[in-house]
C-alpha cells in the first residue's frame, strides 16, 4: 500500500480528530499521546464527518448524531458488526504522521 504523509504530529490535538487527504481518500486522523489512528472520514449512520469528532473512551464520536467508533479497529462498541475502515498510521522519527492506504 502507498504511504502518505498526512500531518505533523504537533498539528494534531489529543482527543480531537482532523480531516486529512491521503491520495484520493479523505480520512479522519486522531492522536492519543504517542499513538495515531486513521479511519474513513464518513460516519456510516448519516455521513457525518468523523474528522470533526471528539474522542471519548477510545472512540471517535460522530459530531452529528453521536455514533461511536473505536479508534483501534473502527468497530462500534455497541455492535461489533458495524464499523468504518481503519488504516495503519504511525509517527516517524521526524514527527510526520504517515498512513498506509490502498491504491
Amino acid at each position: 500500500m502507498p504511504v502518505h504523509v498526512v500531518a505533523r504530529v504537533e498539528d494534531l490535538r489529543d482527543w480531537r480528530g482532523r480531516v486529512v487527504r491521503a491520495g484520493d481518500r479523505e480520512l479522519a486522523v486522531f492522536r492519543q499521546g504517542d499513538d495515531v489512528y486513521a479511519l474513513d472520514n464518513v460516519c456510516i449512520h448519516n455521513g457525518g464527518p468523523l474528522g470533526e469528532a471528539d474522542v471519548e473512551d477510545g472512540c471517535a464520536v460522530c459530531p452529528w448524531h453521536g455514533w461511536r467508533y473505536r479508534l483501534v479497529d473502527g468497530r462500534s462498541p455497541l455492535n461489533p458488526d458495524v464499523g468504518v475502515r481503519t488504516y495503519r498510521a504511525w509517527i516517524d522519527e521526524r514527527g510526520d504522521v504517515l498512513v498506509d492506504v490502498p491504491t
